[in-house]
């Protein structure tokens, strides 16, 4: 399938989707991100909800040896240039490449594509440089519209789901395309790979849309209040982009009717050039406009390209996200204005934290009238982050547990779960060096309704592997690891106490947090837990 044009997908009534190249593809699921123009999209009938074109743009990508030399003067990654001769945005893909893409203001209809001629498009870059740049090779010149929309939905029958700019579409201020589309993928990808195994139910895909359109609309919105934060500047030197709008609806509506041909867009073209003229910081403007840029600079109400809260701290409100968990707790995501501080909350990535891990190193010897367990060798401690525990390689659900292992916790629970083979990853952190020690972890009948040995004294412990390094001698249960929060962070952030528990999906986002102990059956409720985050019936095994 690869190098081939998809012309059409469709979803046929015995299920499955069908994919028309010069040939038929047929499989269990599509996904559509074939960009903002997207032809599939459009011929599955989803229509796009959202303004009308904010700007419209020539976008130019060109390469120039001369300018890249100029700007390594002062590197930077975007230029934008308000000026007299030239009003232009200016991205830096590569100064070694000197590979460029310039964005350029036009307005149809008087205005299209052919008046960019390489000769204008060499004169733009050089009134932008400020210096002759003979070398301008354009490699590309293409025309687009600023918007913003969100697709009506995400998916066609749980068969077919938009991805990307095929799903989204933003202004480009403050990188949330990109980022959108990313996190798109980051949360469709576990969970086709979850129902493909079988280890998910097939509703887990609606969640997708459930989760993901928010979010969309949210960055779609701040989106736009960032592109109108940005032209604050060129509006404060006298390039409004509402007055030339207005300039061109007059000469392509009134003017073009009275006018004879050709006048009316020389007469779009006189207005433009004269507010070109008159901005800038020059003549008896400039102490005003001068007074105008200092406030919008020391407001911070100009262009924003960090969002940390949009970018780590969005949250997901759905079926697999357990709002009413056991002794859980709800909070809302921060507001858009608010500092972003790390917190560990439902619906919301994990928060990063630093952790010390120290592996056990296998021995061949076993300890005697024990099973399942491994003595330790000596472990060298690695520096990981929290977000390194979450499973990579395959589709489970992360248990963060603190140092209550005794009888009855969810560590315990957990263990029983992970033995009777659920996609369930255990990993406990202790709160630094002072933990050193062994506690046991017993499996019981009382406590868990997993099957317990014939013997029922089968007995494991977990350490902190802190003290395999000062010494001491202990015993790993296989399948937990065990992590030394040596700075204390995962304590401030984590939001529940020692005897709690955080369940984190494959994507990294929390989806279950309880603040104590089990109430009754600890098996049964992480079970329960389970189920629900991967949208299962009840007592689905795996």
């Amino acid at each position: 399938m690869f190098g081939e044009e998809a012309v059409a997908v469709e979803t046929p009534a015995g299920g499955g989707v069908v994919v028309r190249t010069r040939r038929l593809a047929r499989g269990a699921y599509c996904v559509l991100a074939d960009g903002a123009n997207s032809r599939l999209r459009r011929g599955m009938g989803v229509q796009m909800v959202g303004g009308g074109v904010i700007q419209h743009l020539v976008s130019m990508h060109f390469r120039s040896p001369t300018l890249a030399k100029i700007i390594s003067r002062r590197p930077g990654m975007l230029y934008f240039v308000c000026g007299p001769e030239a009003v232009v945005t200016l991205v830096v893909h590569s100064l070694k490449e000197a590979e460029f893409v310039a964005q350029i203001p036009f307005f149809p209809p008087l205005q299209s594509l052919a008046d960019f001629s390489p000769e204008v498009c060499r004169n733009l870059v050089e009134a932008a440089a400020g210096a002759p740049c003979h070398d301008v090779d354009i490699r590309d010149l293409r025309t687009w519209g600023m918007r913003a929309q969100v697709a009506e939905k995400f998916s066609v029958g749980n068969r077919v789901f938009l991805m990307g700019d095929a799903a989204h579409v933003f202004p480009p201020a403050g990188g949330f395309g990109m980022n959108t589309g990313i996190h798109d993928a980051h949360n469709l990808a576990w969970k086709l790979a979850a129902v493909l195994k079988g280890v998910a139910g097939e509703d887990l895909l609606a969640t997708y849309e459930q989760e993901r359109k928010p979010i969309a609309e949210n960055n779609a919105a701040v989106s736009v209040a960032n592109w109108e934060d940005a032209i604050r500047v060129p509006a404060a030197l006298g390039l409004d982009p509402s007055s030339a709008a207005l300039l061109n609806h007059f000469a392509s509506g009134v003017a073009a009717k009275c006018l004879p041909a050709g006048a009316a867009k020389g007469l779009l073209n006189l207005g433009l050039f004269i507010g070109r003229r008159a901005s800038g910081l020059h003549g008896p403007m400039t102490h005003w406009r001068r007074q105008q840029l200092t406030s919008i600079f020391e407001s911070g109400k100009s262009l924003r390209l960090l969002y940390p809260n949009e970018d780590l701290a969005y949250r997901y409100e759905s079926n697999a996200v357990l709002e009413e968990s056991i002794k859980g707790r709800s909070e809302g995501a921060p507001s858009r204005s608010a500092p972003f501080v790390p917190a560990t909350r439902l619906g919301v990535r994990l928060p990063h934290c630093p952790l010390l891990m120290r592996r056990p190193a296998p021995q061949a010897a076993r300890t005697p009238g024990t099973s399942d367990v491994t003595v330790c060798g000596e472990a060298r401690p690695a520096e990981v982050s929290t977000l390194d525990l979450v499973p990579s390689k395959d589709v489970a659900m992360l248990l963060l547990v603190g140092d209550d292992v005794s009888d009855g916790s969810w560590a315990q629970a957990a263990v029983d779960l992970q033995r009777r083979g659920h996609r369930l990853q255990i990993a406990r952190v202790c709160m630094g060096a002072a933990d050193v020690g062994t506690k046991p972890l017993q499996r019981s009948s009382r406590h868990c309704s997993a099957p317990v040995s014939a013997s029922g004294n089968t007995q494991t412990l977990i350490i902190d592997h802190a003290a395999v390094a000062k010494g001491y001698a202990g015993n790993v249960l296989r399948g937990v690891d065990v992590a030394e929060d040596a700075e204390g962070r995962w304590n401030d952030v984590r939001g529940v106490g020692d005897d709690g528990a955080v369940m984190v999906r494959p994507d990294g986002h929390v989806c279950w947090m309880s603040s104590g102990r089990p109430e009754r059956d600890g098996c049964a409720e992480l079970l329960w837990v389970l189920n629900k985050a991967f949208c299962r019936s009840v007592g689905n095994a795996d």
